[in-house]
């Protein structure tokens, strides 16, 4: 038997999978006062370094999929979301149940 789909929606999330970005910004020890002080002493120091600095980012992917809502055959009122066009139940434990009874008949 096969169910009707009631209503479908698209679910937005971030996928699992995460990769690395190498970003500059700005070092968040940098002092203008102490940078000041190092310039009128003579003290060398690479100034890029100390004002900004290379730091991994991580990027996660935006992903979706669709959702179909249906009338479980097994809990018969209730209607769940599900993923695949062609699914009976609204969860793995009211397919389970159905399997029981379905065998004790």
């Amino acid at each position: 038997m096969e169910n009707k789909i009631l209503e479908t929606r698209r679910v937005f999330y971030y996928a699992k999978k995460v990769s690395w970005e190498y970003i500059w910004v700005k070092n968040p020890l940098y002092d203008v006062n102490l940078h000041k002080e190092y310039i009128r002493q003579g003290t060398y120091y690479n100034v890029e370094e100390y004002i900004e600095k290379e730091i991994p980012k991580t990027i996660r992917k935006k992903c979706s999929h669709i959702e179909y809502r249906i009338q479980c055959l097994h809990c018969k009122g209730t209607k769940g979301w599900v993923r695949r066009k062609d699914a009976k139940y609204c969860s793995s434990n009211c397919r389970k149940l159905a399997n029981k009874e379905k065998k004790h008949k």
